[in-house]
């Protein structure tokens, strides 16, 4: 298991994760439904984001914005293939103004 770090940026994600935050995130990932995850936009995989895995399809997971009228999610690039899901979220650790909280499902 690796430990890491990510920013997130955007408000797809409100309100459970707000622009700012910053999660500890684990690797590999477990994939469980409701888990909020790290992954690679198949159309564009330079770019990494932020959503909550909604169900397994044949062609991967189901990935959604907990704010869908914010949220570029499954809806606009389809399932996303397990290898391109590169991590858990595990908490919300910061800012210091919004303090620590865990990343429920």
């Amino acid at each position: 298991m690796r430990l890491g770090r990510v920013v997130v940026a955007g408000d797809s994600m409100r309100p459970v994760l707000w622009p700012g935050d910053w999660l500890l995130v684990r690797r590999p990932p477990r994939l469980e439904p409701g888990t909020v995850v790290v992954a690679r936009r198949p159309d564009r995989p330079e770019l990494q984001i932020v959503k909550r895995l909604g169900y397994r399809s044949s062609g991967g997971w189901w990935l959604v914005g907990d704010n869908a009228n914010a949220s570029d999610d499954s809806r606009l690039f389809g399932a996303v293939p397990p290898d391109m899901i590169i991590a858990e979220v595990l908490l919300r650790y910061g800012p210091p103004s919004r303090g620590i909280g865990r990343v429920t499902r």
